[in-house]
């Protein structure tokens, strides 16, 4: 009886240490993963999307009472991109994609308005 007991506590014990081995390199793999969130690049990229959402859900409304307008949001909008491009230093091709992202969204926001006033008249 002493044998079959020994043998479950070594059992046991490498269970154990398996799983221990196996959590480590879970701590390990999220290290890295926070370590990369927290680059230069990914945090320019979380704030340009965060900031587009705020300026789209701000256009998506469409309430005039508040002040909210093309007119109040786009030197912000301009200045804010200015500000992240001199000071986080972003890579020539995300330079690029943000440029055009921009000019896109401007388009798109023209476009859409004069569509807008082509119906109404």
């Amino acid at each position: 009886m002493g044998n079959e007991a020994d043998f479950k506590r070594a059992r046991r014990k490498e269970v154990l240490l398996a799983q221990s081995a196996v959590y480590r390199a879970g701590l390990s793999n999220a290290q890295n993963v926070v370590k990369a969130k927290l680059q230069r690049e990914s945090l320019a990229q979380i704030l340009l999307g965060n900031a587009a959402a705020a300026v789209f859900g701000v256009f998506k409304r469409r309430s005039k009472p508040t002040g909210f307008g093309w007119g109040t949001v786009a030197p912000l909008a301009l200045s804010g991109i200015s500000i992240l491009v001199r000071k986080i230093r972003l890579k020539p091709v995300l330079r690029g994609v943000l440029i055009t992202g921009v000019v896109g969204a401007v388009a798109s926001v023209v476009l859409k308005r004069k569509k807008a006033r082509a119906a109404l008249h």
